[in-house]
């Protein structure tokens, strides 16, 4: 078994994000990602390794400042992204109905919206592999996870000023604010 962070890991980890201080457990976790629920476990184990989630009383906590590094520095490079043809998808990027006011005014010369596949998807653009094959799915059922996914497709395969626009939301969504990470690192040693 390979230590690397895998694709899942970072859905996880957005999930994470979502449900916060929410009691979970690992069915909970798995089922709502699509997710075995071994590789919810795995995928915790991955984010402890590469300390982004740390552990506090029995609970995962992520470490919000370090996650926001990687979400907006990280994950672009690891899991670029992949572009296909026109299909029916759901709309991700700026191109998602919560992020489209993010979008730098291109789309308004006739160019095609961003979707991720989706048999049940109605909107007809340019296709961007999910970073995970269930992500349409985990989406559809969290409102919360499918904007910071967006986000995070923004990043991976927006123009310039669309990544830094949703670099620093996603950041002002996930992060600690003024506490920092040192905080939370000494809270977890």
């Amino acid at each position: 078994m390979s230590d690397s962070c895998k694709a899942q890991d970072v859905l996880v980890l957005l999930k994470l994000l979502t449900i916060a201080e929410e009691p979970w457990t690992f069915t909970r976790l798995a089922k709502s990602l699509g997710l075995s629920v071994g590789a919810s476990h795995n995928a915790l184990a991955h984010l402890r390794a590469a300390g982004l989630v740390y552990e506090r009383a029995g609970d995962a906590v992520v470490a919000r400042r370090r996650a926001a590094d990687f979400l907006v520095h990280g994950v672009p490079a690891i899991f670029f992204p992949v572009k296909g043809g026109i299909e029916k998808g759901i709309p991700t990027g700026t191109s998602a109905p919560m992020l489209s006011k993010y979008a730098d005014g291109k789309g308004k010369d006739g160019s095609v919206p961003t979707v991720w596949p989706s048999a049940t998807g109605k909107l007809r653009g340019e296709v961007l592999l999910p970073l995970y094959k269930t992500v349409p799915a985990a989406a559809a059922l969290d409102l919360a996870l499918y904007e910071l996914l967006a986000l995070v497709d923004a990043i991976r395969a927006g123009r310039g000023k669309e990544r830094r626009t949703c670099a620093d939301v996603l950041v002002s969504k996930i992060s600690p604010g003024d506490r920092g990470d040192r905080s939370e690192l000494a809270a977890a040693e």
